[in-house]
C-alpha cells in the first residue's frame, strides 16, 4: 500500500483492508467526525475492530479543549449516545463504551 498525506475525511483506504483500527487521542480533532468513522470503518475487514481511547475522560478532554487555544475549542469528544448513533449509521456493533476519571474506550465490531 502506498502512503499519502491526507486528513482522514479525504483518505482513499482499500475497502475491507485492515483487521483493526485504533484512534488514539485523536477523535475530537476530526473535522466530519462521522465521515471519519464510516472511512474507516468502511477499511475494516469483516469482524474487524475498530477502537476510540484517550487517556482522560471526554469531560476532562472537552472541558481542555474549550479552555485552550481556539483552534482546538470545538474540538470536542461527542457523547457515548452520540457516538453509538455515529457507529451505527456506519454498519458498526458498538460493544461498549467506557468513559470515567481513568479515560475513555469505545470498542466497535464490523
Amino acid at each position: 500500500m502506498r502512503l499519502t498525506w491526507a486528513t482522514i475525511e479525504e483518505a482513499r483506504l482499500e475497502h475491507a483492508s485492515f483487521d483493526v483500527v485504533i484512534c488514539h487521542n485523536v477523535f475530537p480533532h476530526f473535522d466530519d467526525k462521522a465521515k471519519a468513522v464510516s472511512i474507516l470503518s468502511s477499511a475494516l475487514k469483516p469482524s474487524g475492530i475498530f477502537i476510540v481511547s484517550h487517556f482522560m475522560s471526554s469531560a476532562w478532554i472537552n472541558d481542555l479543549h474549550r479552555k485552550t487555544n481556539p483552534a482546538v475549542a470545538q474540538d470536542n469528544l461527542p457523547t457515548g449516545d452520540e457516538m453509538r448513533k455515529m457507529f451505527k449509521s456506519a454498519g458498526m456493533n458498538v460493544e461498549f463504551v467506557h468513559d470515567d476519571e481513568n479515560g475513555y474506550l469505545l470498542k466497535s465490531i464490523a
